[in-house]
């Protein structure tokens, strides 16, 4: 009793120190997985040519010492954008899933849509992959399924004038939950496909790990197949894709890679969402010719500012 009293006041004391006790709500709970009614899956669409926001965050993990700042990151991304957008893509390591949902509802509302990606401790976790799988029923707008073996971790959807492509990058070809990060060939095949059938003129990709990551996992992300990474940025470069939103690093950065290809894409490390300091997040405006990136950050229990902005043009011929 002694030894658990002596944990529970260091603890609370390490806590104090770390700024965790000023800002949100406790941080302890057991929160109940969120029924979602199949209704959910059946929002009308919006027409192209409308202009539409949406919103890109990774790697919260809200565990019991970064919970609390991930949860003063979304009331700032609801303070300052009004809500989610039109929907919130989570590019990976948001586990435990139900937790990280539970927060976004309480957040945003009940009826708020957000898309999951497999990051690599989704992967490695049996019941968040399943939670991921179970969710895909509920989403909506998606107009294509993965490959065999990854029908509901892989995904396509359009919205208005755009179209999303969700990659499950730990997909082996045999099942979707015990690969390194890679873009393989099946899952090649089936983007290259998914790219091409697409009539939209604006399209953005989203999976977990860095075609070219800087400070963390450098050898440890796509790169670590640069034959595979390389044919699936000029892939995307070729089909005129205006983003690849990504994660694992923690931390924000943007780039153009050339190659043998038309530079066109920008790769978007997102960062991290309760990570590390600062956490940020990406606000993004699709308008009729344009897309406008705006990147927010800040640390817990303090306003977040603009850290980044900028706009591609999209040429409609």
């Amino acid at each position: 009793m002694k030894t658990r009293f002596l944990f529970t006041a260091l603890l609370a004391a390490i806590l104090t120190l770390a700024g965790c006790t000023s800002y949100g709500p406790s941080p302890a709970g057991q929160e109940q997985i969120t029924t979602l009614n199949p209704a959910a899956a059946q929002r009308p669409a919006l027409p192209p040519g409308e202009p539409f926001r949406f919103t890109v965050a990774a790697d919260n993990r809200p565990g019991f010492l970064n919970r609390r700042g991930f949860q003063w990151a979304i009331s700032e991304m609801n303070r300052l954008i009004g809500n989610e957008g039109a929907f919130l893509i989570m590019a990976g390591d948001f586990d435990p899933p139900h937790v990280t949902d539970h927060d976004f509802r309480t957040q945003f509302g009940a009826d708020m849509v957000w898309y999951p990606v497999v990051g690599n401790h989704e992967a490695e976790t049996p019941a968040d992959m399943e939670w991921v799988r179970d969710r895909f029923k509920y989403l909506p707008y998606i107009v294509r399924q993965g490959p065999p073996g990854s029908e509901t971790t892989t995904y396509s959807f359009d919205y208005g004038s755009a179209h999303f492509v969700v990659l499950n990058q730990y997909y082996t070809g045999g099942n979707d939950h015990s690969g390194k990060g890679n873009v393989c060939d099946p899952l090649y095949e089936w983007l290259k496909a998914d790219l091409n059938a697409t009539k939209q003129p604006f399209i953005f990709v989203i999976g977990h790990e860095p075609a070219y990551p800087g400070g963390r996992h450098v050898g440890d992300s796509l790169d670590l197949y640069p034959a595979n990474r390389d044919r699936f940025w000029k892939l995307l470069n070729e089909r005129g894709v205006a983003a690849y939103f990504c994660g694992h690093t923690h931390s924000y950065a943007r780039y153009q890679k050339g190659g043998n290809w038309p530079t066109t894409t920008w790769q978007v490390d997102i960062g991290n969402l309760g990570q590390g300091s600062p956490q940020t997040f990406v606000d993004v405006v699709v308008a009729a010719d344009k897309v406008r990136f705006s990147v927010y950050g800040g640390t817990p229990g303090k306003a977040f500012t603009v850290h980044d902005a900028w706009t591609v043009q999209i040429d409609h011929r």
